[in-house]
């Protein structure tokens, strides 16, 4: 029997592969997601970059909450910061919808214009965006949040890291990096300890004070101050919670004419603690029974 070359045993072999349709590959996904699978409230952060030539010549960033009603519609609440104002409320609405796979298409048309990709993760519990409109590129995230908050749900020691610009009253000078930690007493007070990072420039330190509210909509915010007298807008949007504090949240921090960053705060280890956000006229926590030690003779 004449035996077939192994060049043309490969070569029919790719060719049978070429006459396999692309349909039948496999789908990327599970199958299991639609539009209900994003219902309810979620925390809600966004940042945007308008480029002009090779230079970034506008920086956007906003936090808030999304609202999915679990059928088709999208409603926006968030703070926004754009080089021209910072603190500016800004609501968008539209329509979404998610494929089986958990990715999705935003298309908003009221407050703005434009068109996001959507994909979903967590059983639902968080989301993810990019688009763009004509003007800026976005990208942006969410998560569940508890049902109803108050202020002394955000208390405790908490990290944060976040970036963003240096800025002008007209321009994006310095790219501008940070982390820290916040502390929160659960009764409407707040420190910070921040430390800056930009190219060419010595660390600098931030050390601010001043006094923090949660509203029921879990949107917080905080007028901060640092030693030379400068004032600070924080706006949080609290996202994870456990029965006693919040764990996480988003946050915008600005200082007008100056910085403009952006990022999220996770509690420290260990952190926050029962005691630390008690409910209001709630009783003390008793503490542990110690044992006593045994008197001579007796058995221990």
């Amino acid at each position: 029997m004449r035996r077939k070359h192994p060049y043309k045993v490969v070569l029919c072999m790719l060719a049978c592969f070429a006459a396999v349709p692309l349909a039948a590959q496999t789908t990327i996904g599970g199958g299991t997601c639609n539009s209900s699978s994003l219902n309810g409230s979620y925390s809600f952060t966004i940042t945007g970059r308008q480029v002009t030539g090779s230079a970034i010549t506008n920086y956007f960033q906003a936090n808030g909450f999304a609202n999915f009603d679990g059928q088709s519609q999208i409603s926006i609440t968030m703070t926004s910061d754009t080089l021209q104002a910072f603190g500016v409320s800004l609501p968008w609405a539209g329509s979404y919808s998610i494929q089986a796979n958990c990715q999705g298409t935003v298309t908003i048309a009221t407050g703005g214009a434009g068109t996001f990709n959507l994909v979903v993760y967590n059983q639902g519990n968080g989301f993810l965006m990019t688009g763009a409109d004509g003007t800026l590129s976005y990208s942006g995230s969410g998560n569940l949040q508890p049902a109803s908050c108050l202020t002394n749900l955000l208390s405790g020691v908490y990290t944060m890291n976040a970036t963003g610009y240096g800025v002008t009253p007209t321009a994006l000078n310095a790219v501008s990096d940070a982390t820290g930690l916040f502390q929160f007493d659960g009764q409407g007070n707040a420190t910070a300890n921040i430390t800056l990072a930009a190219p060419g420039a010595a660390l600098a330190t931030l050390s601010l004070t001043g006094t923090y509210s949660v509203g029921s909509n879990c949107l917080g915010t905080a007028t901060l101050s640092d030693n030379k007298g400068n004032t600070y807008s924080l706006v949080i949007s609290v996202t994870g919670s456990s029965k006693i504090a919040t764990n996480t949240f988003s946050l915008l921090l600005t200082r007008t004419g100056s910085l403009m960053i952006s990022g999220t705060g996770h509690a420290t280890y260990g952190q926050p603690t029962a005691s630390a956000a008690r409910e209001p006229n709630a009783p003390p926590t008793r503490p542990a029974l110690q044992a006593k030690a045994p008197r001579k003779g007796e058995r221990a």
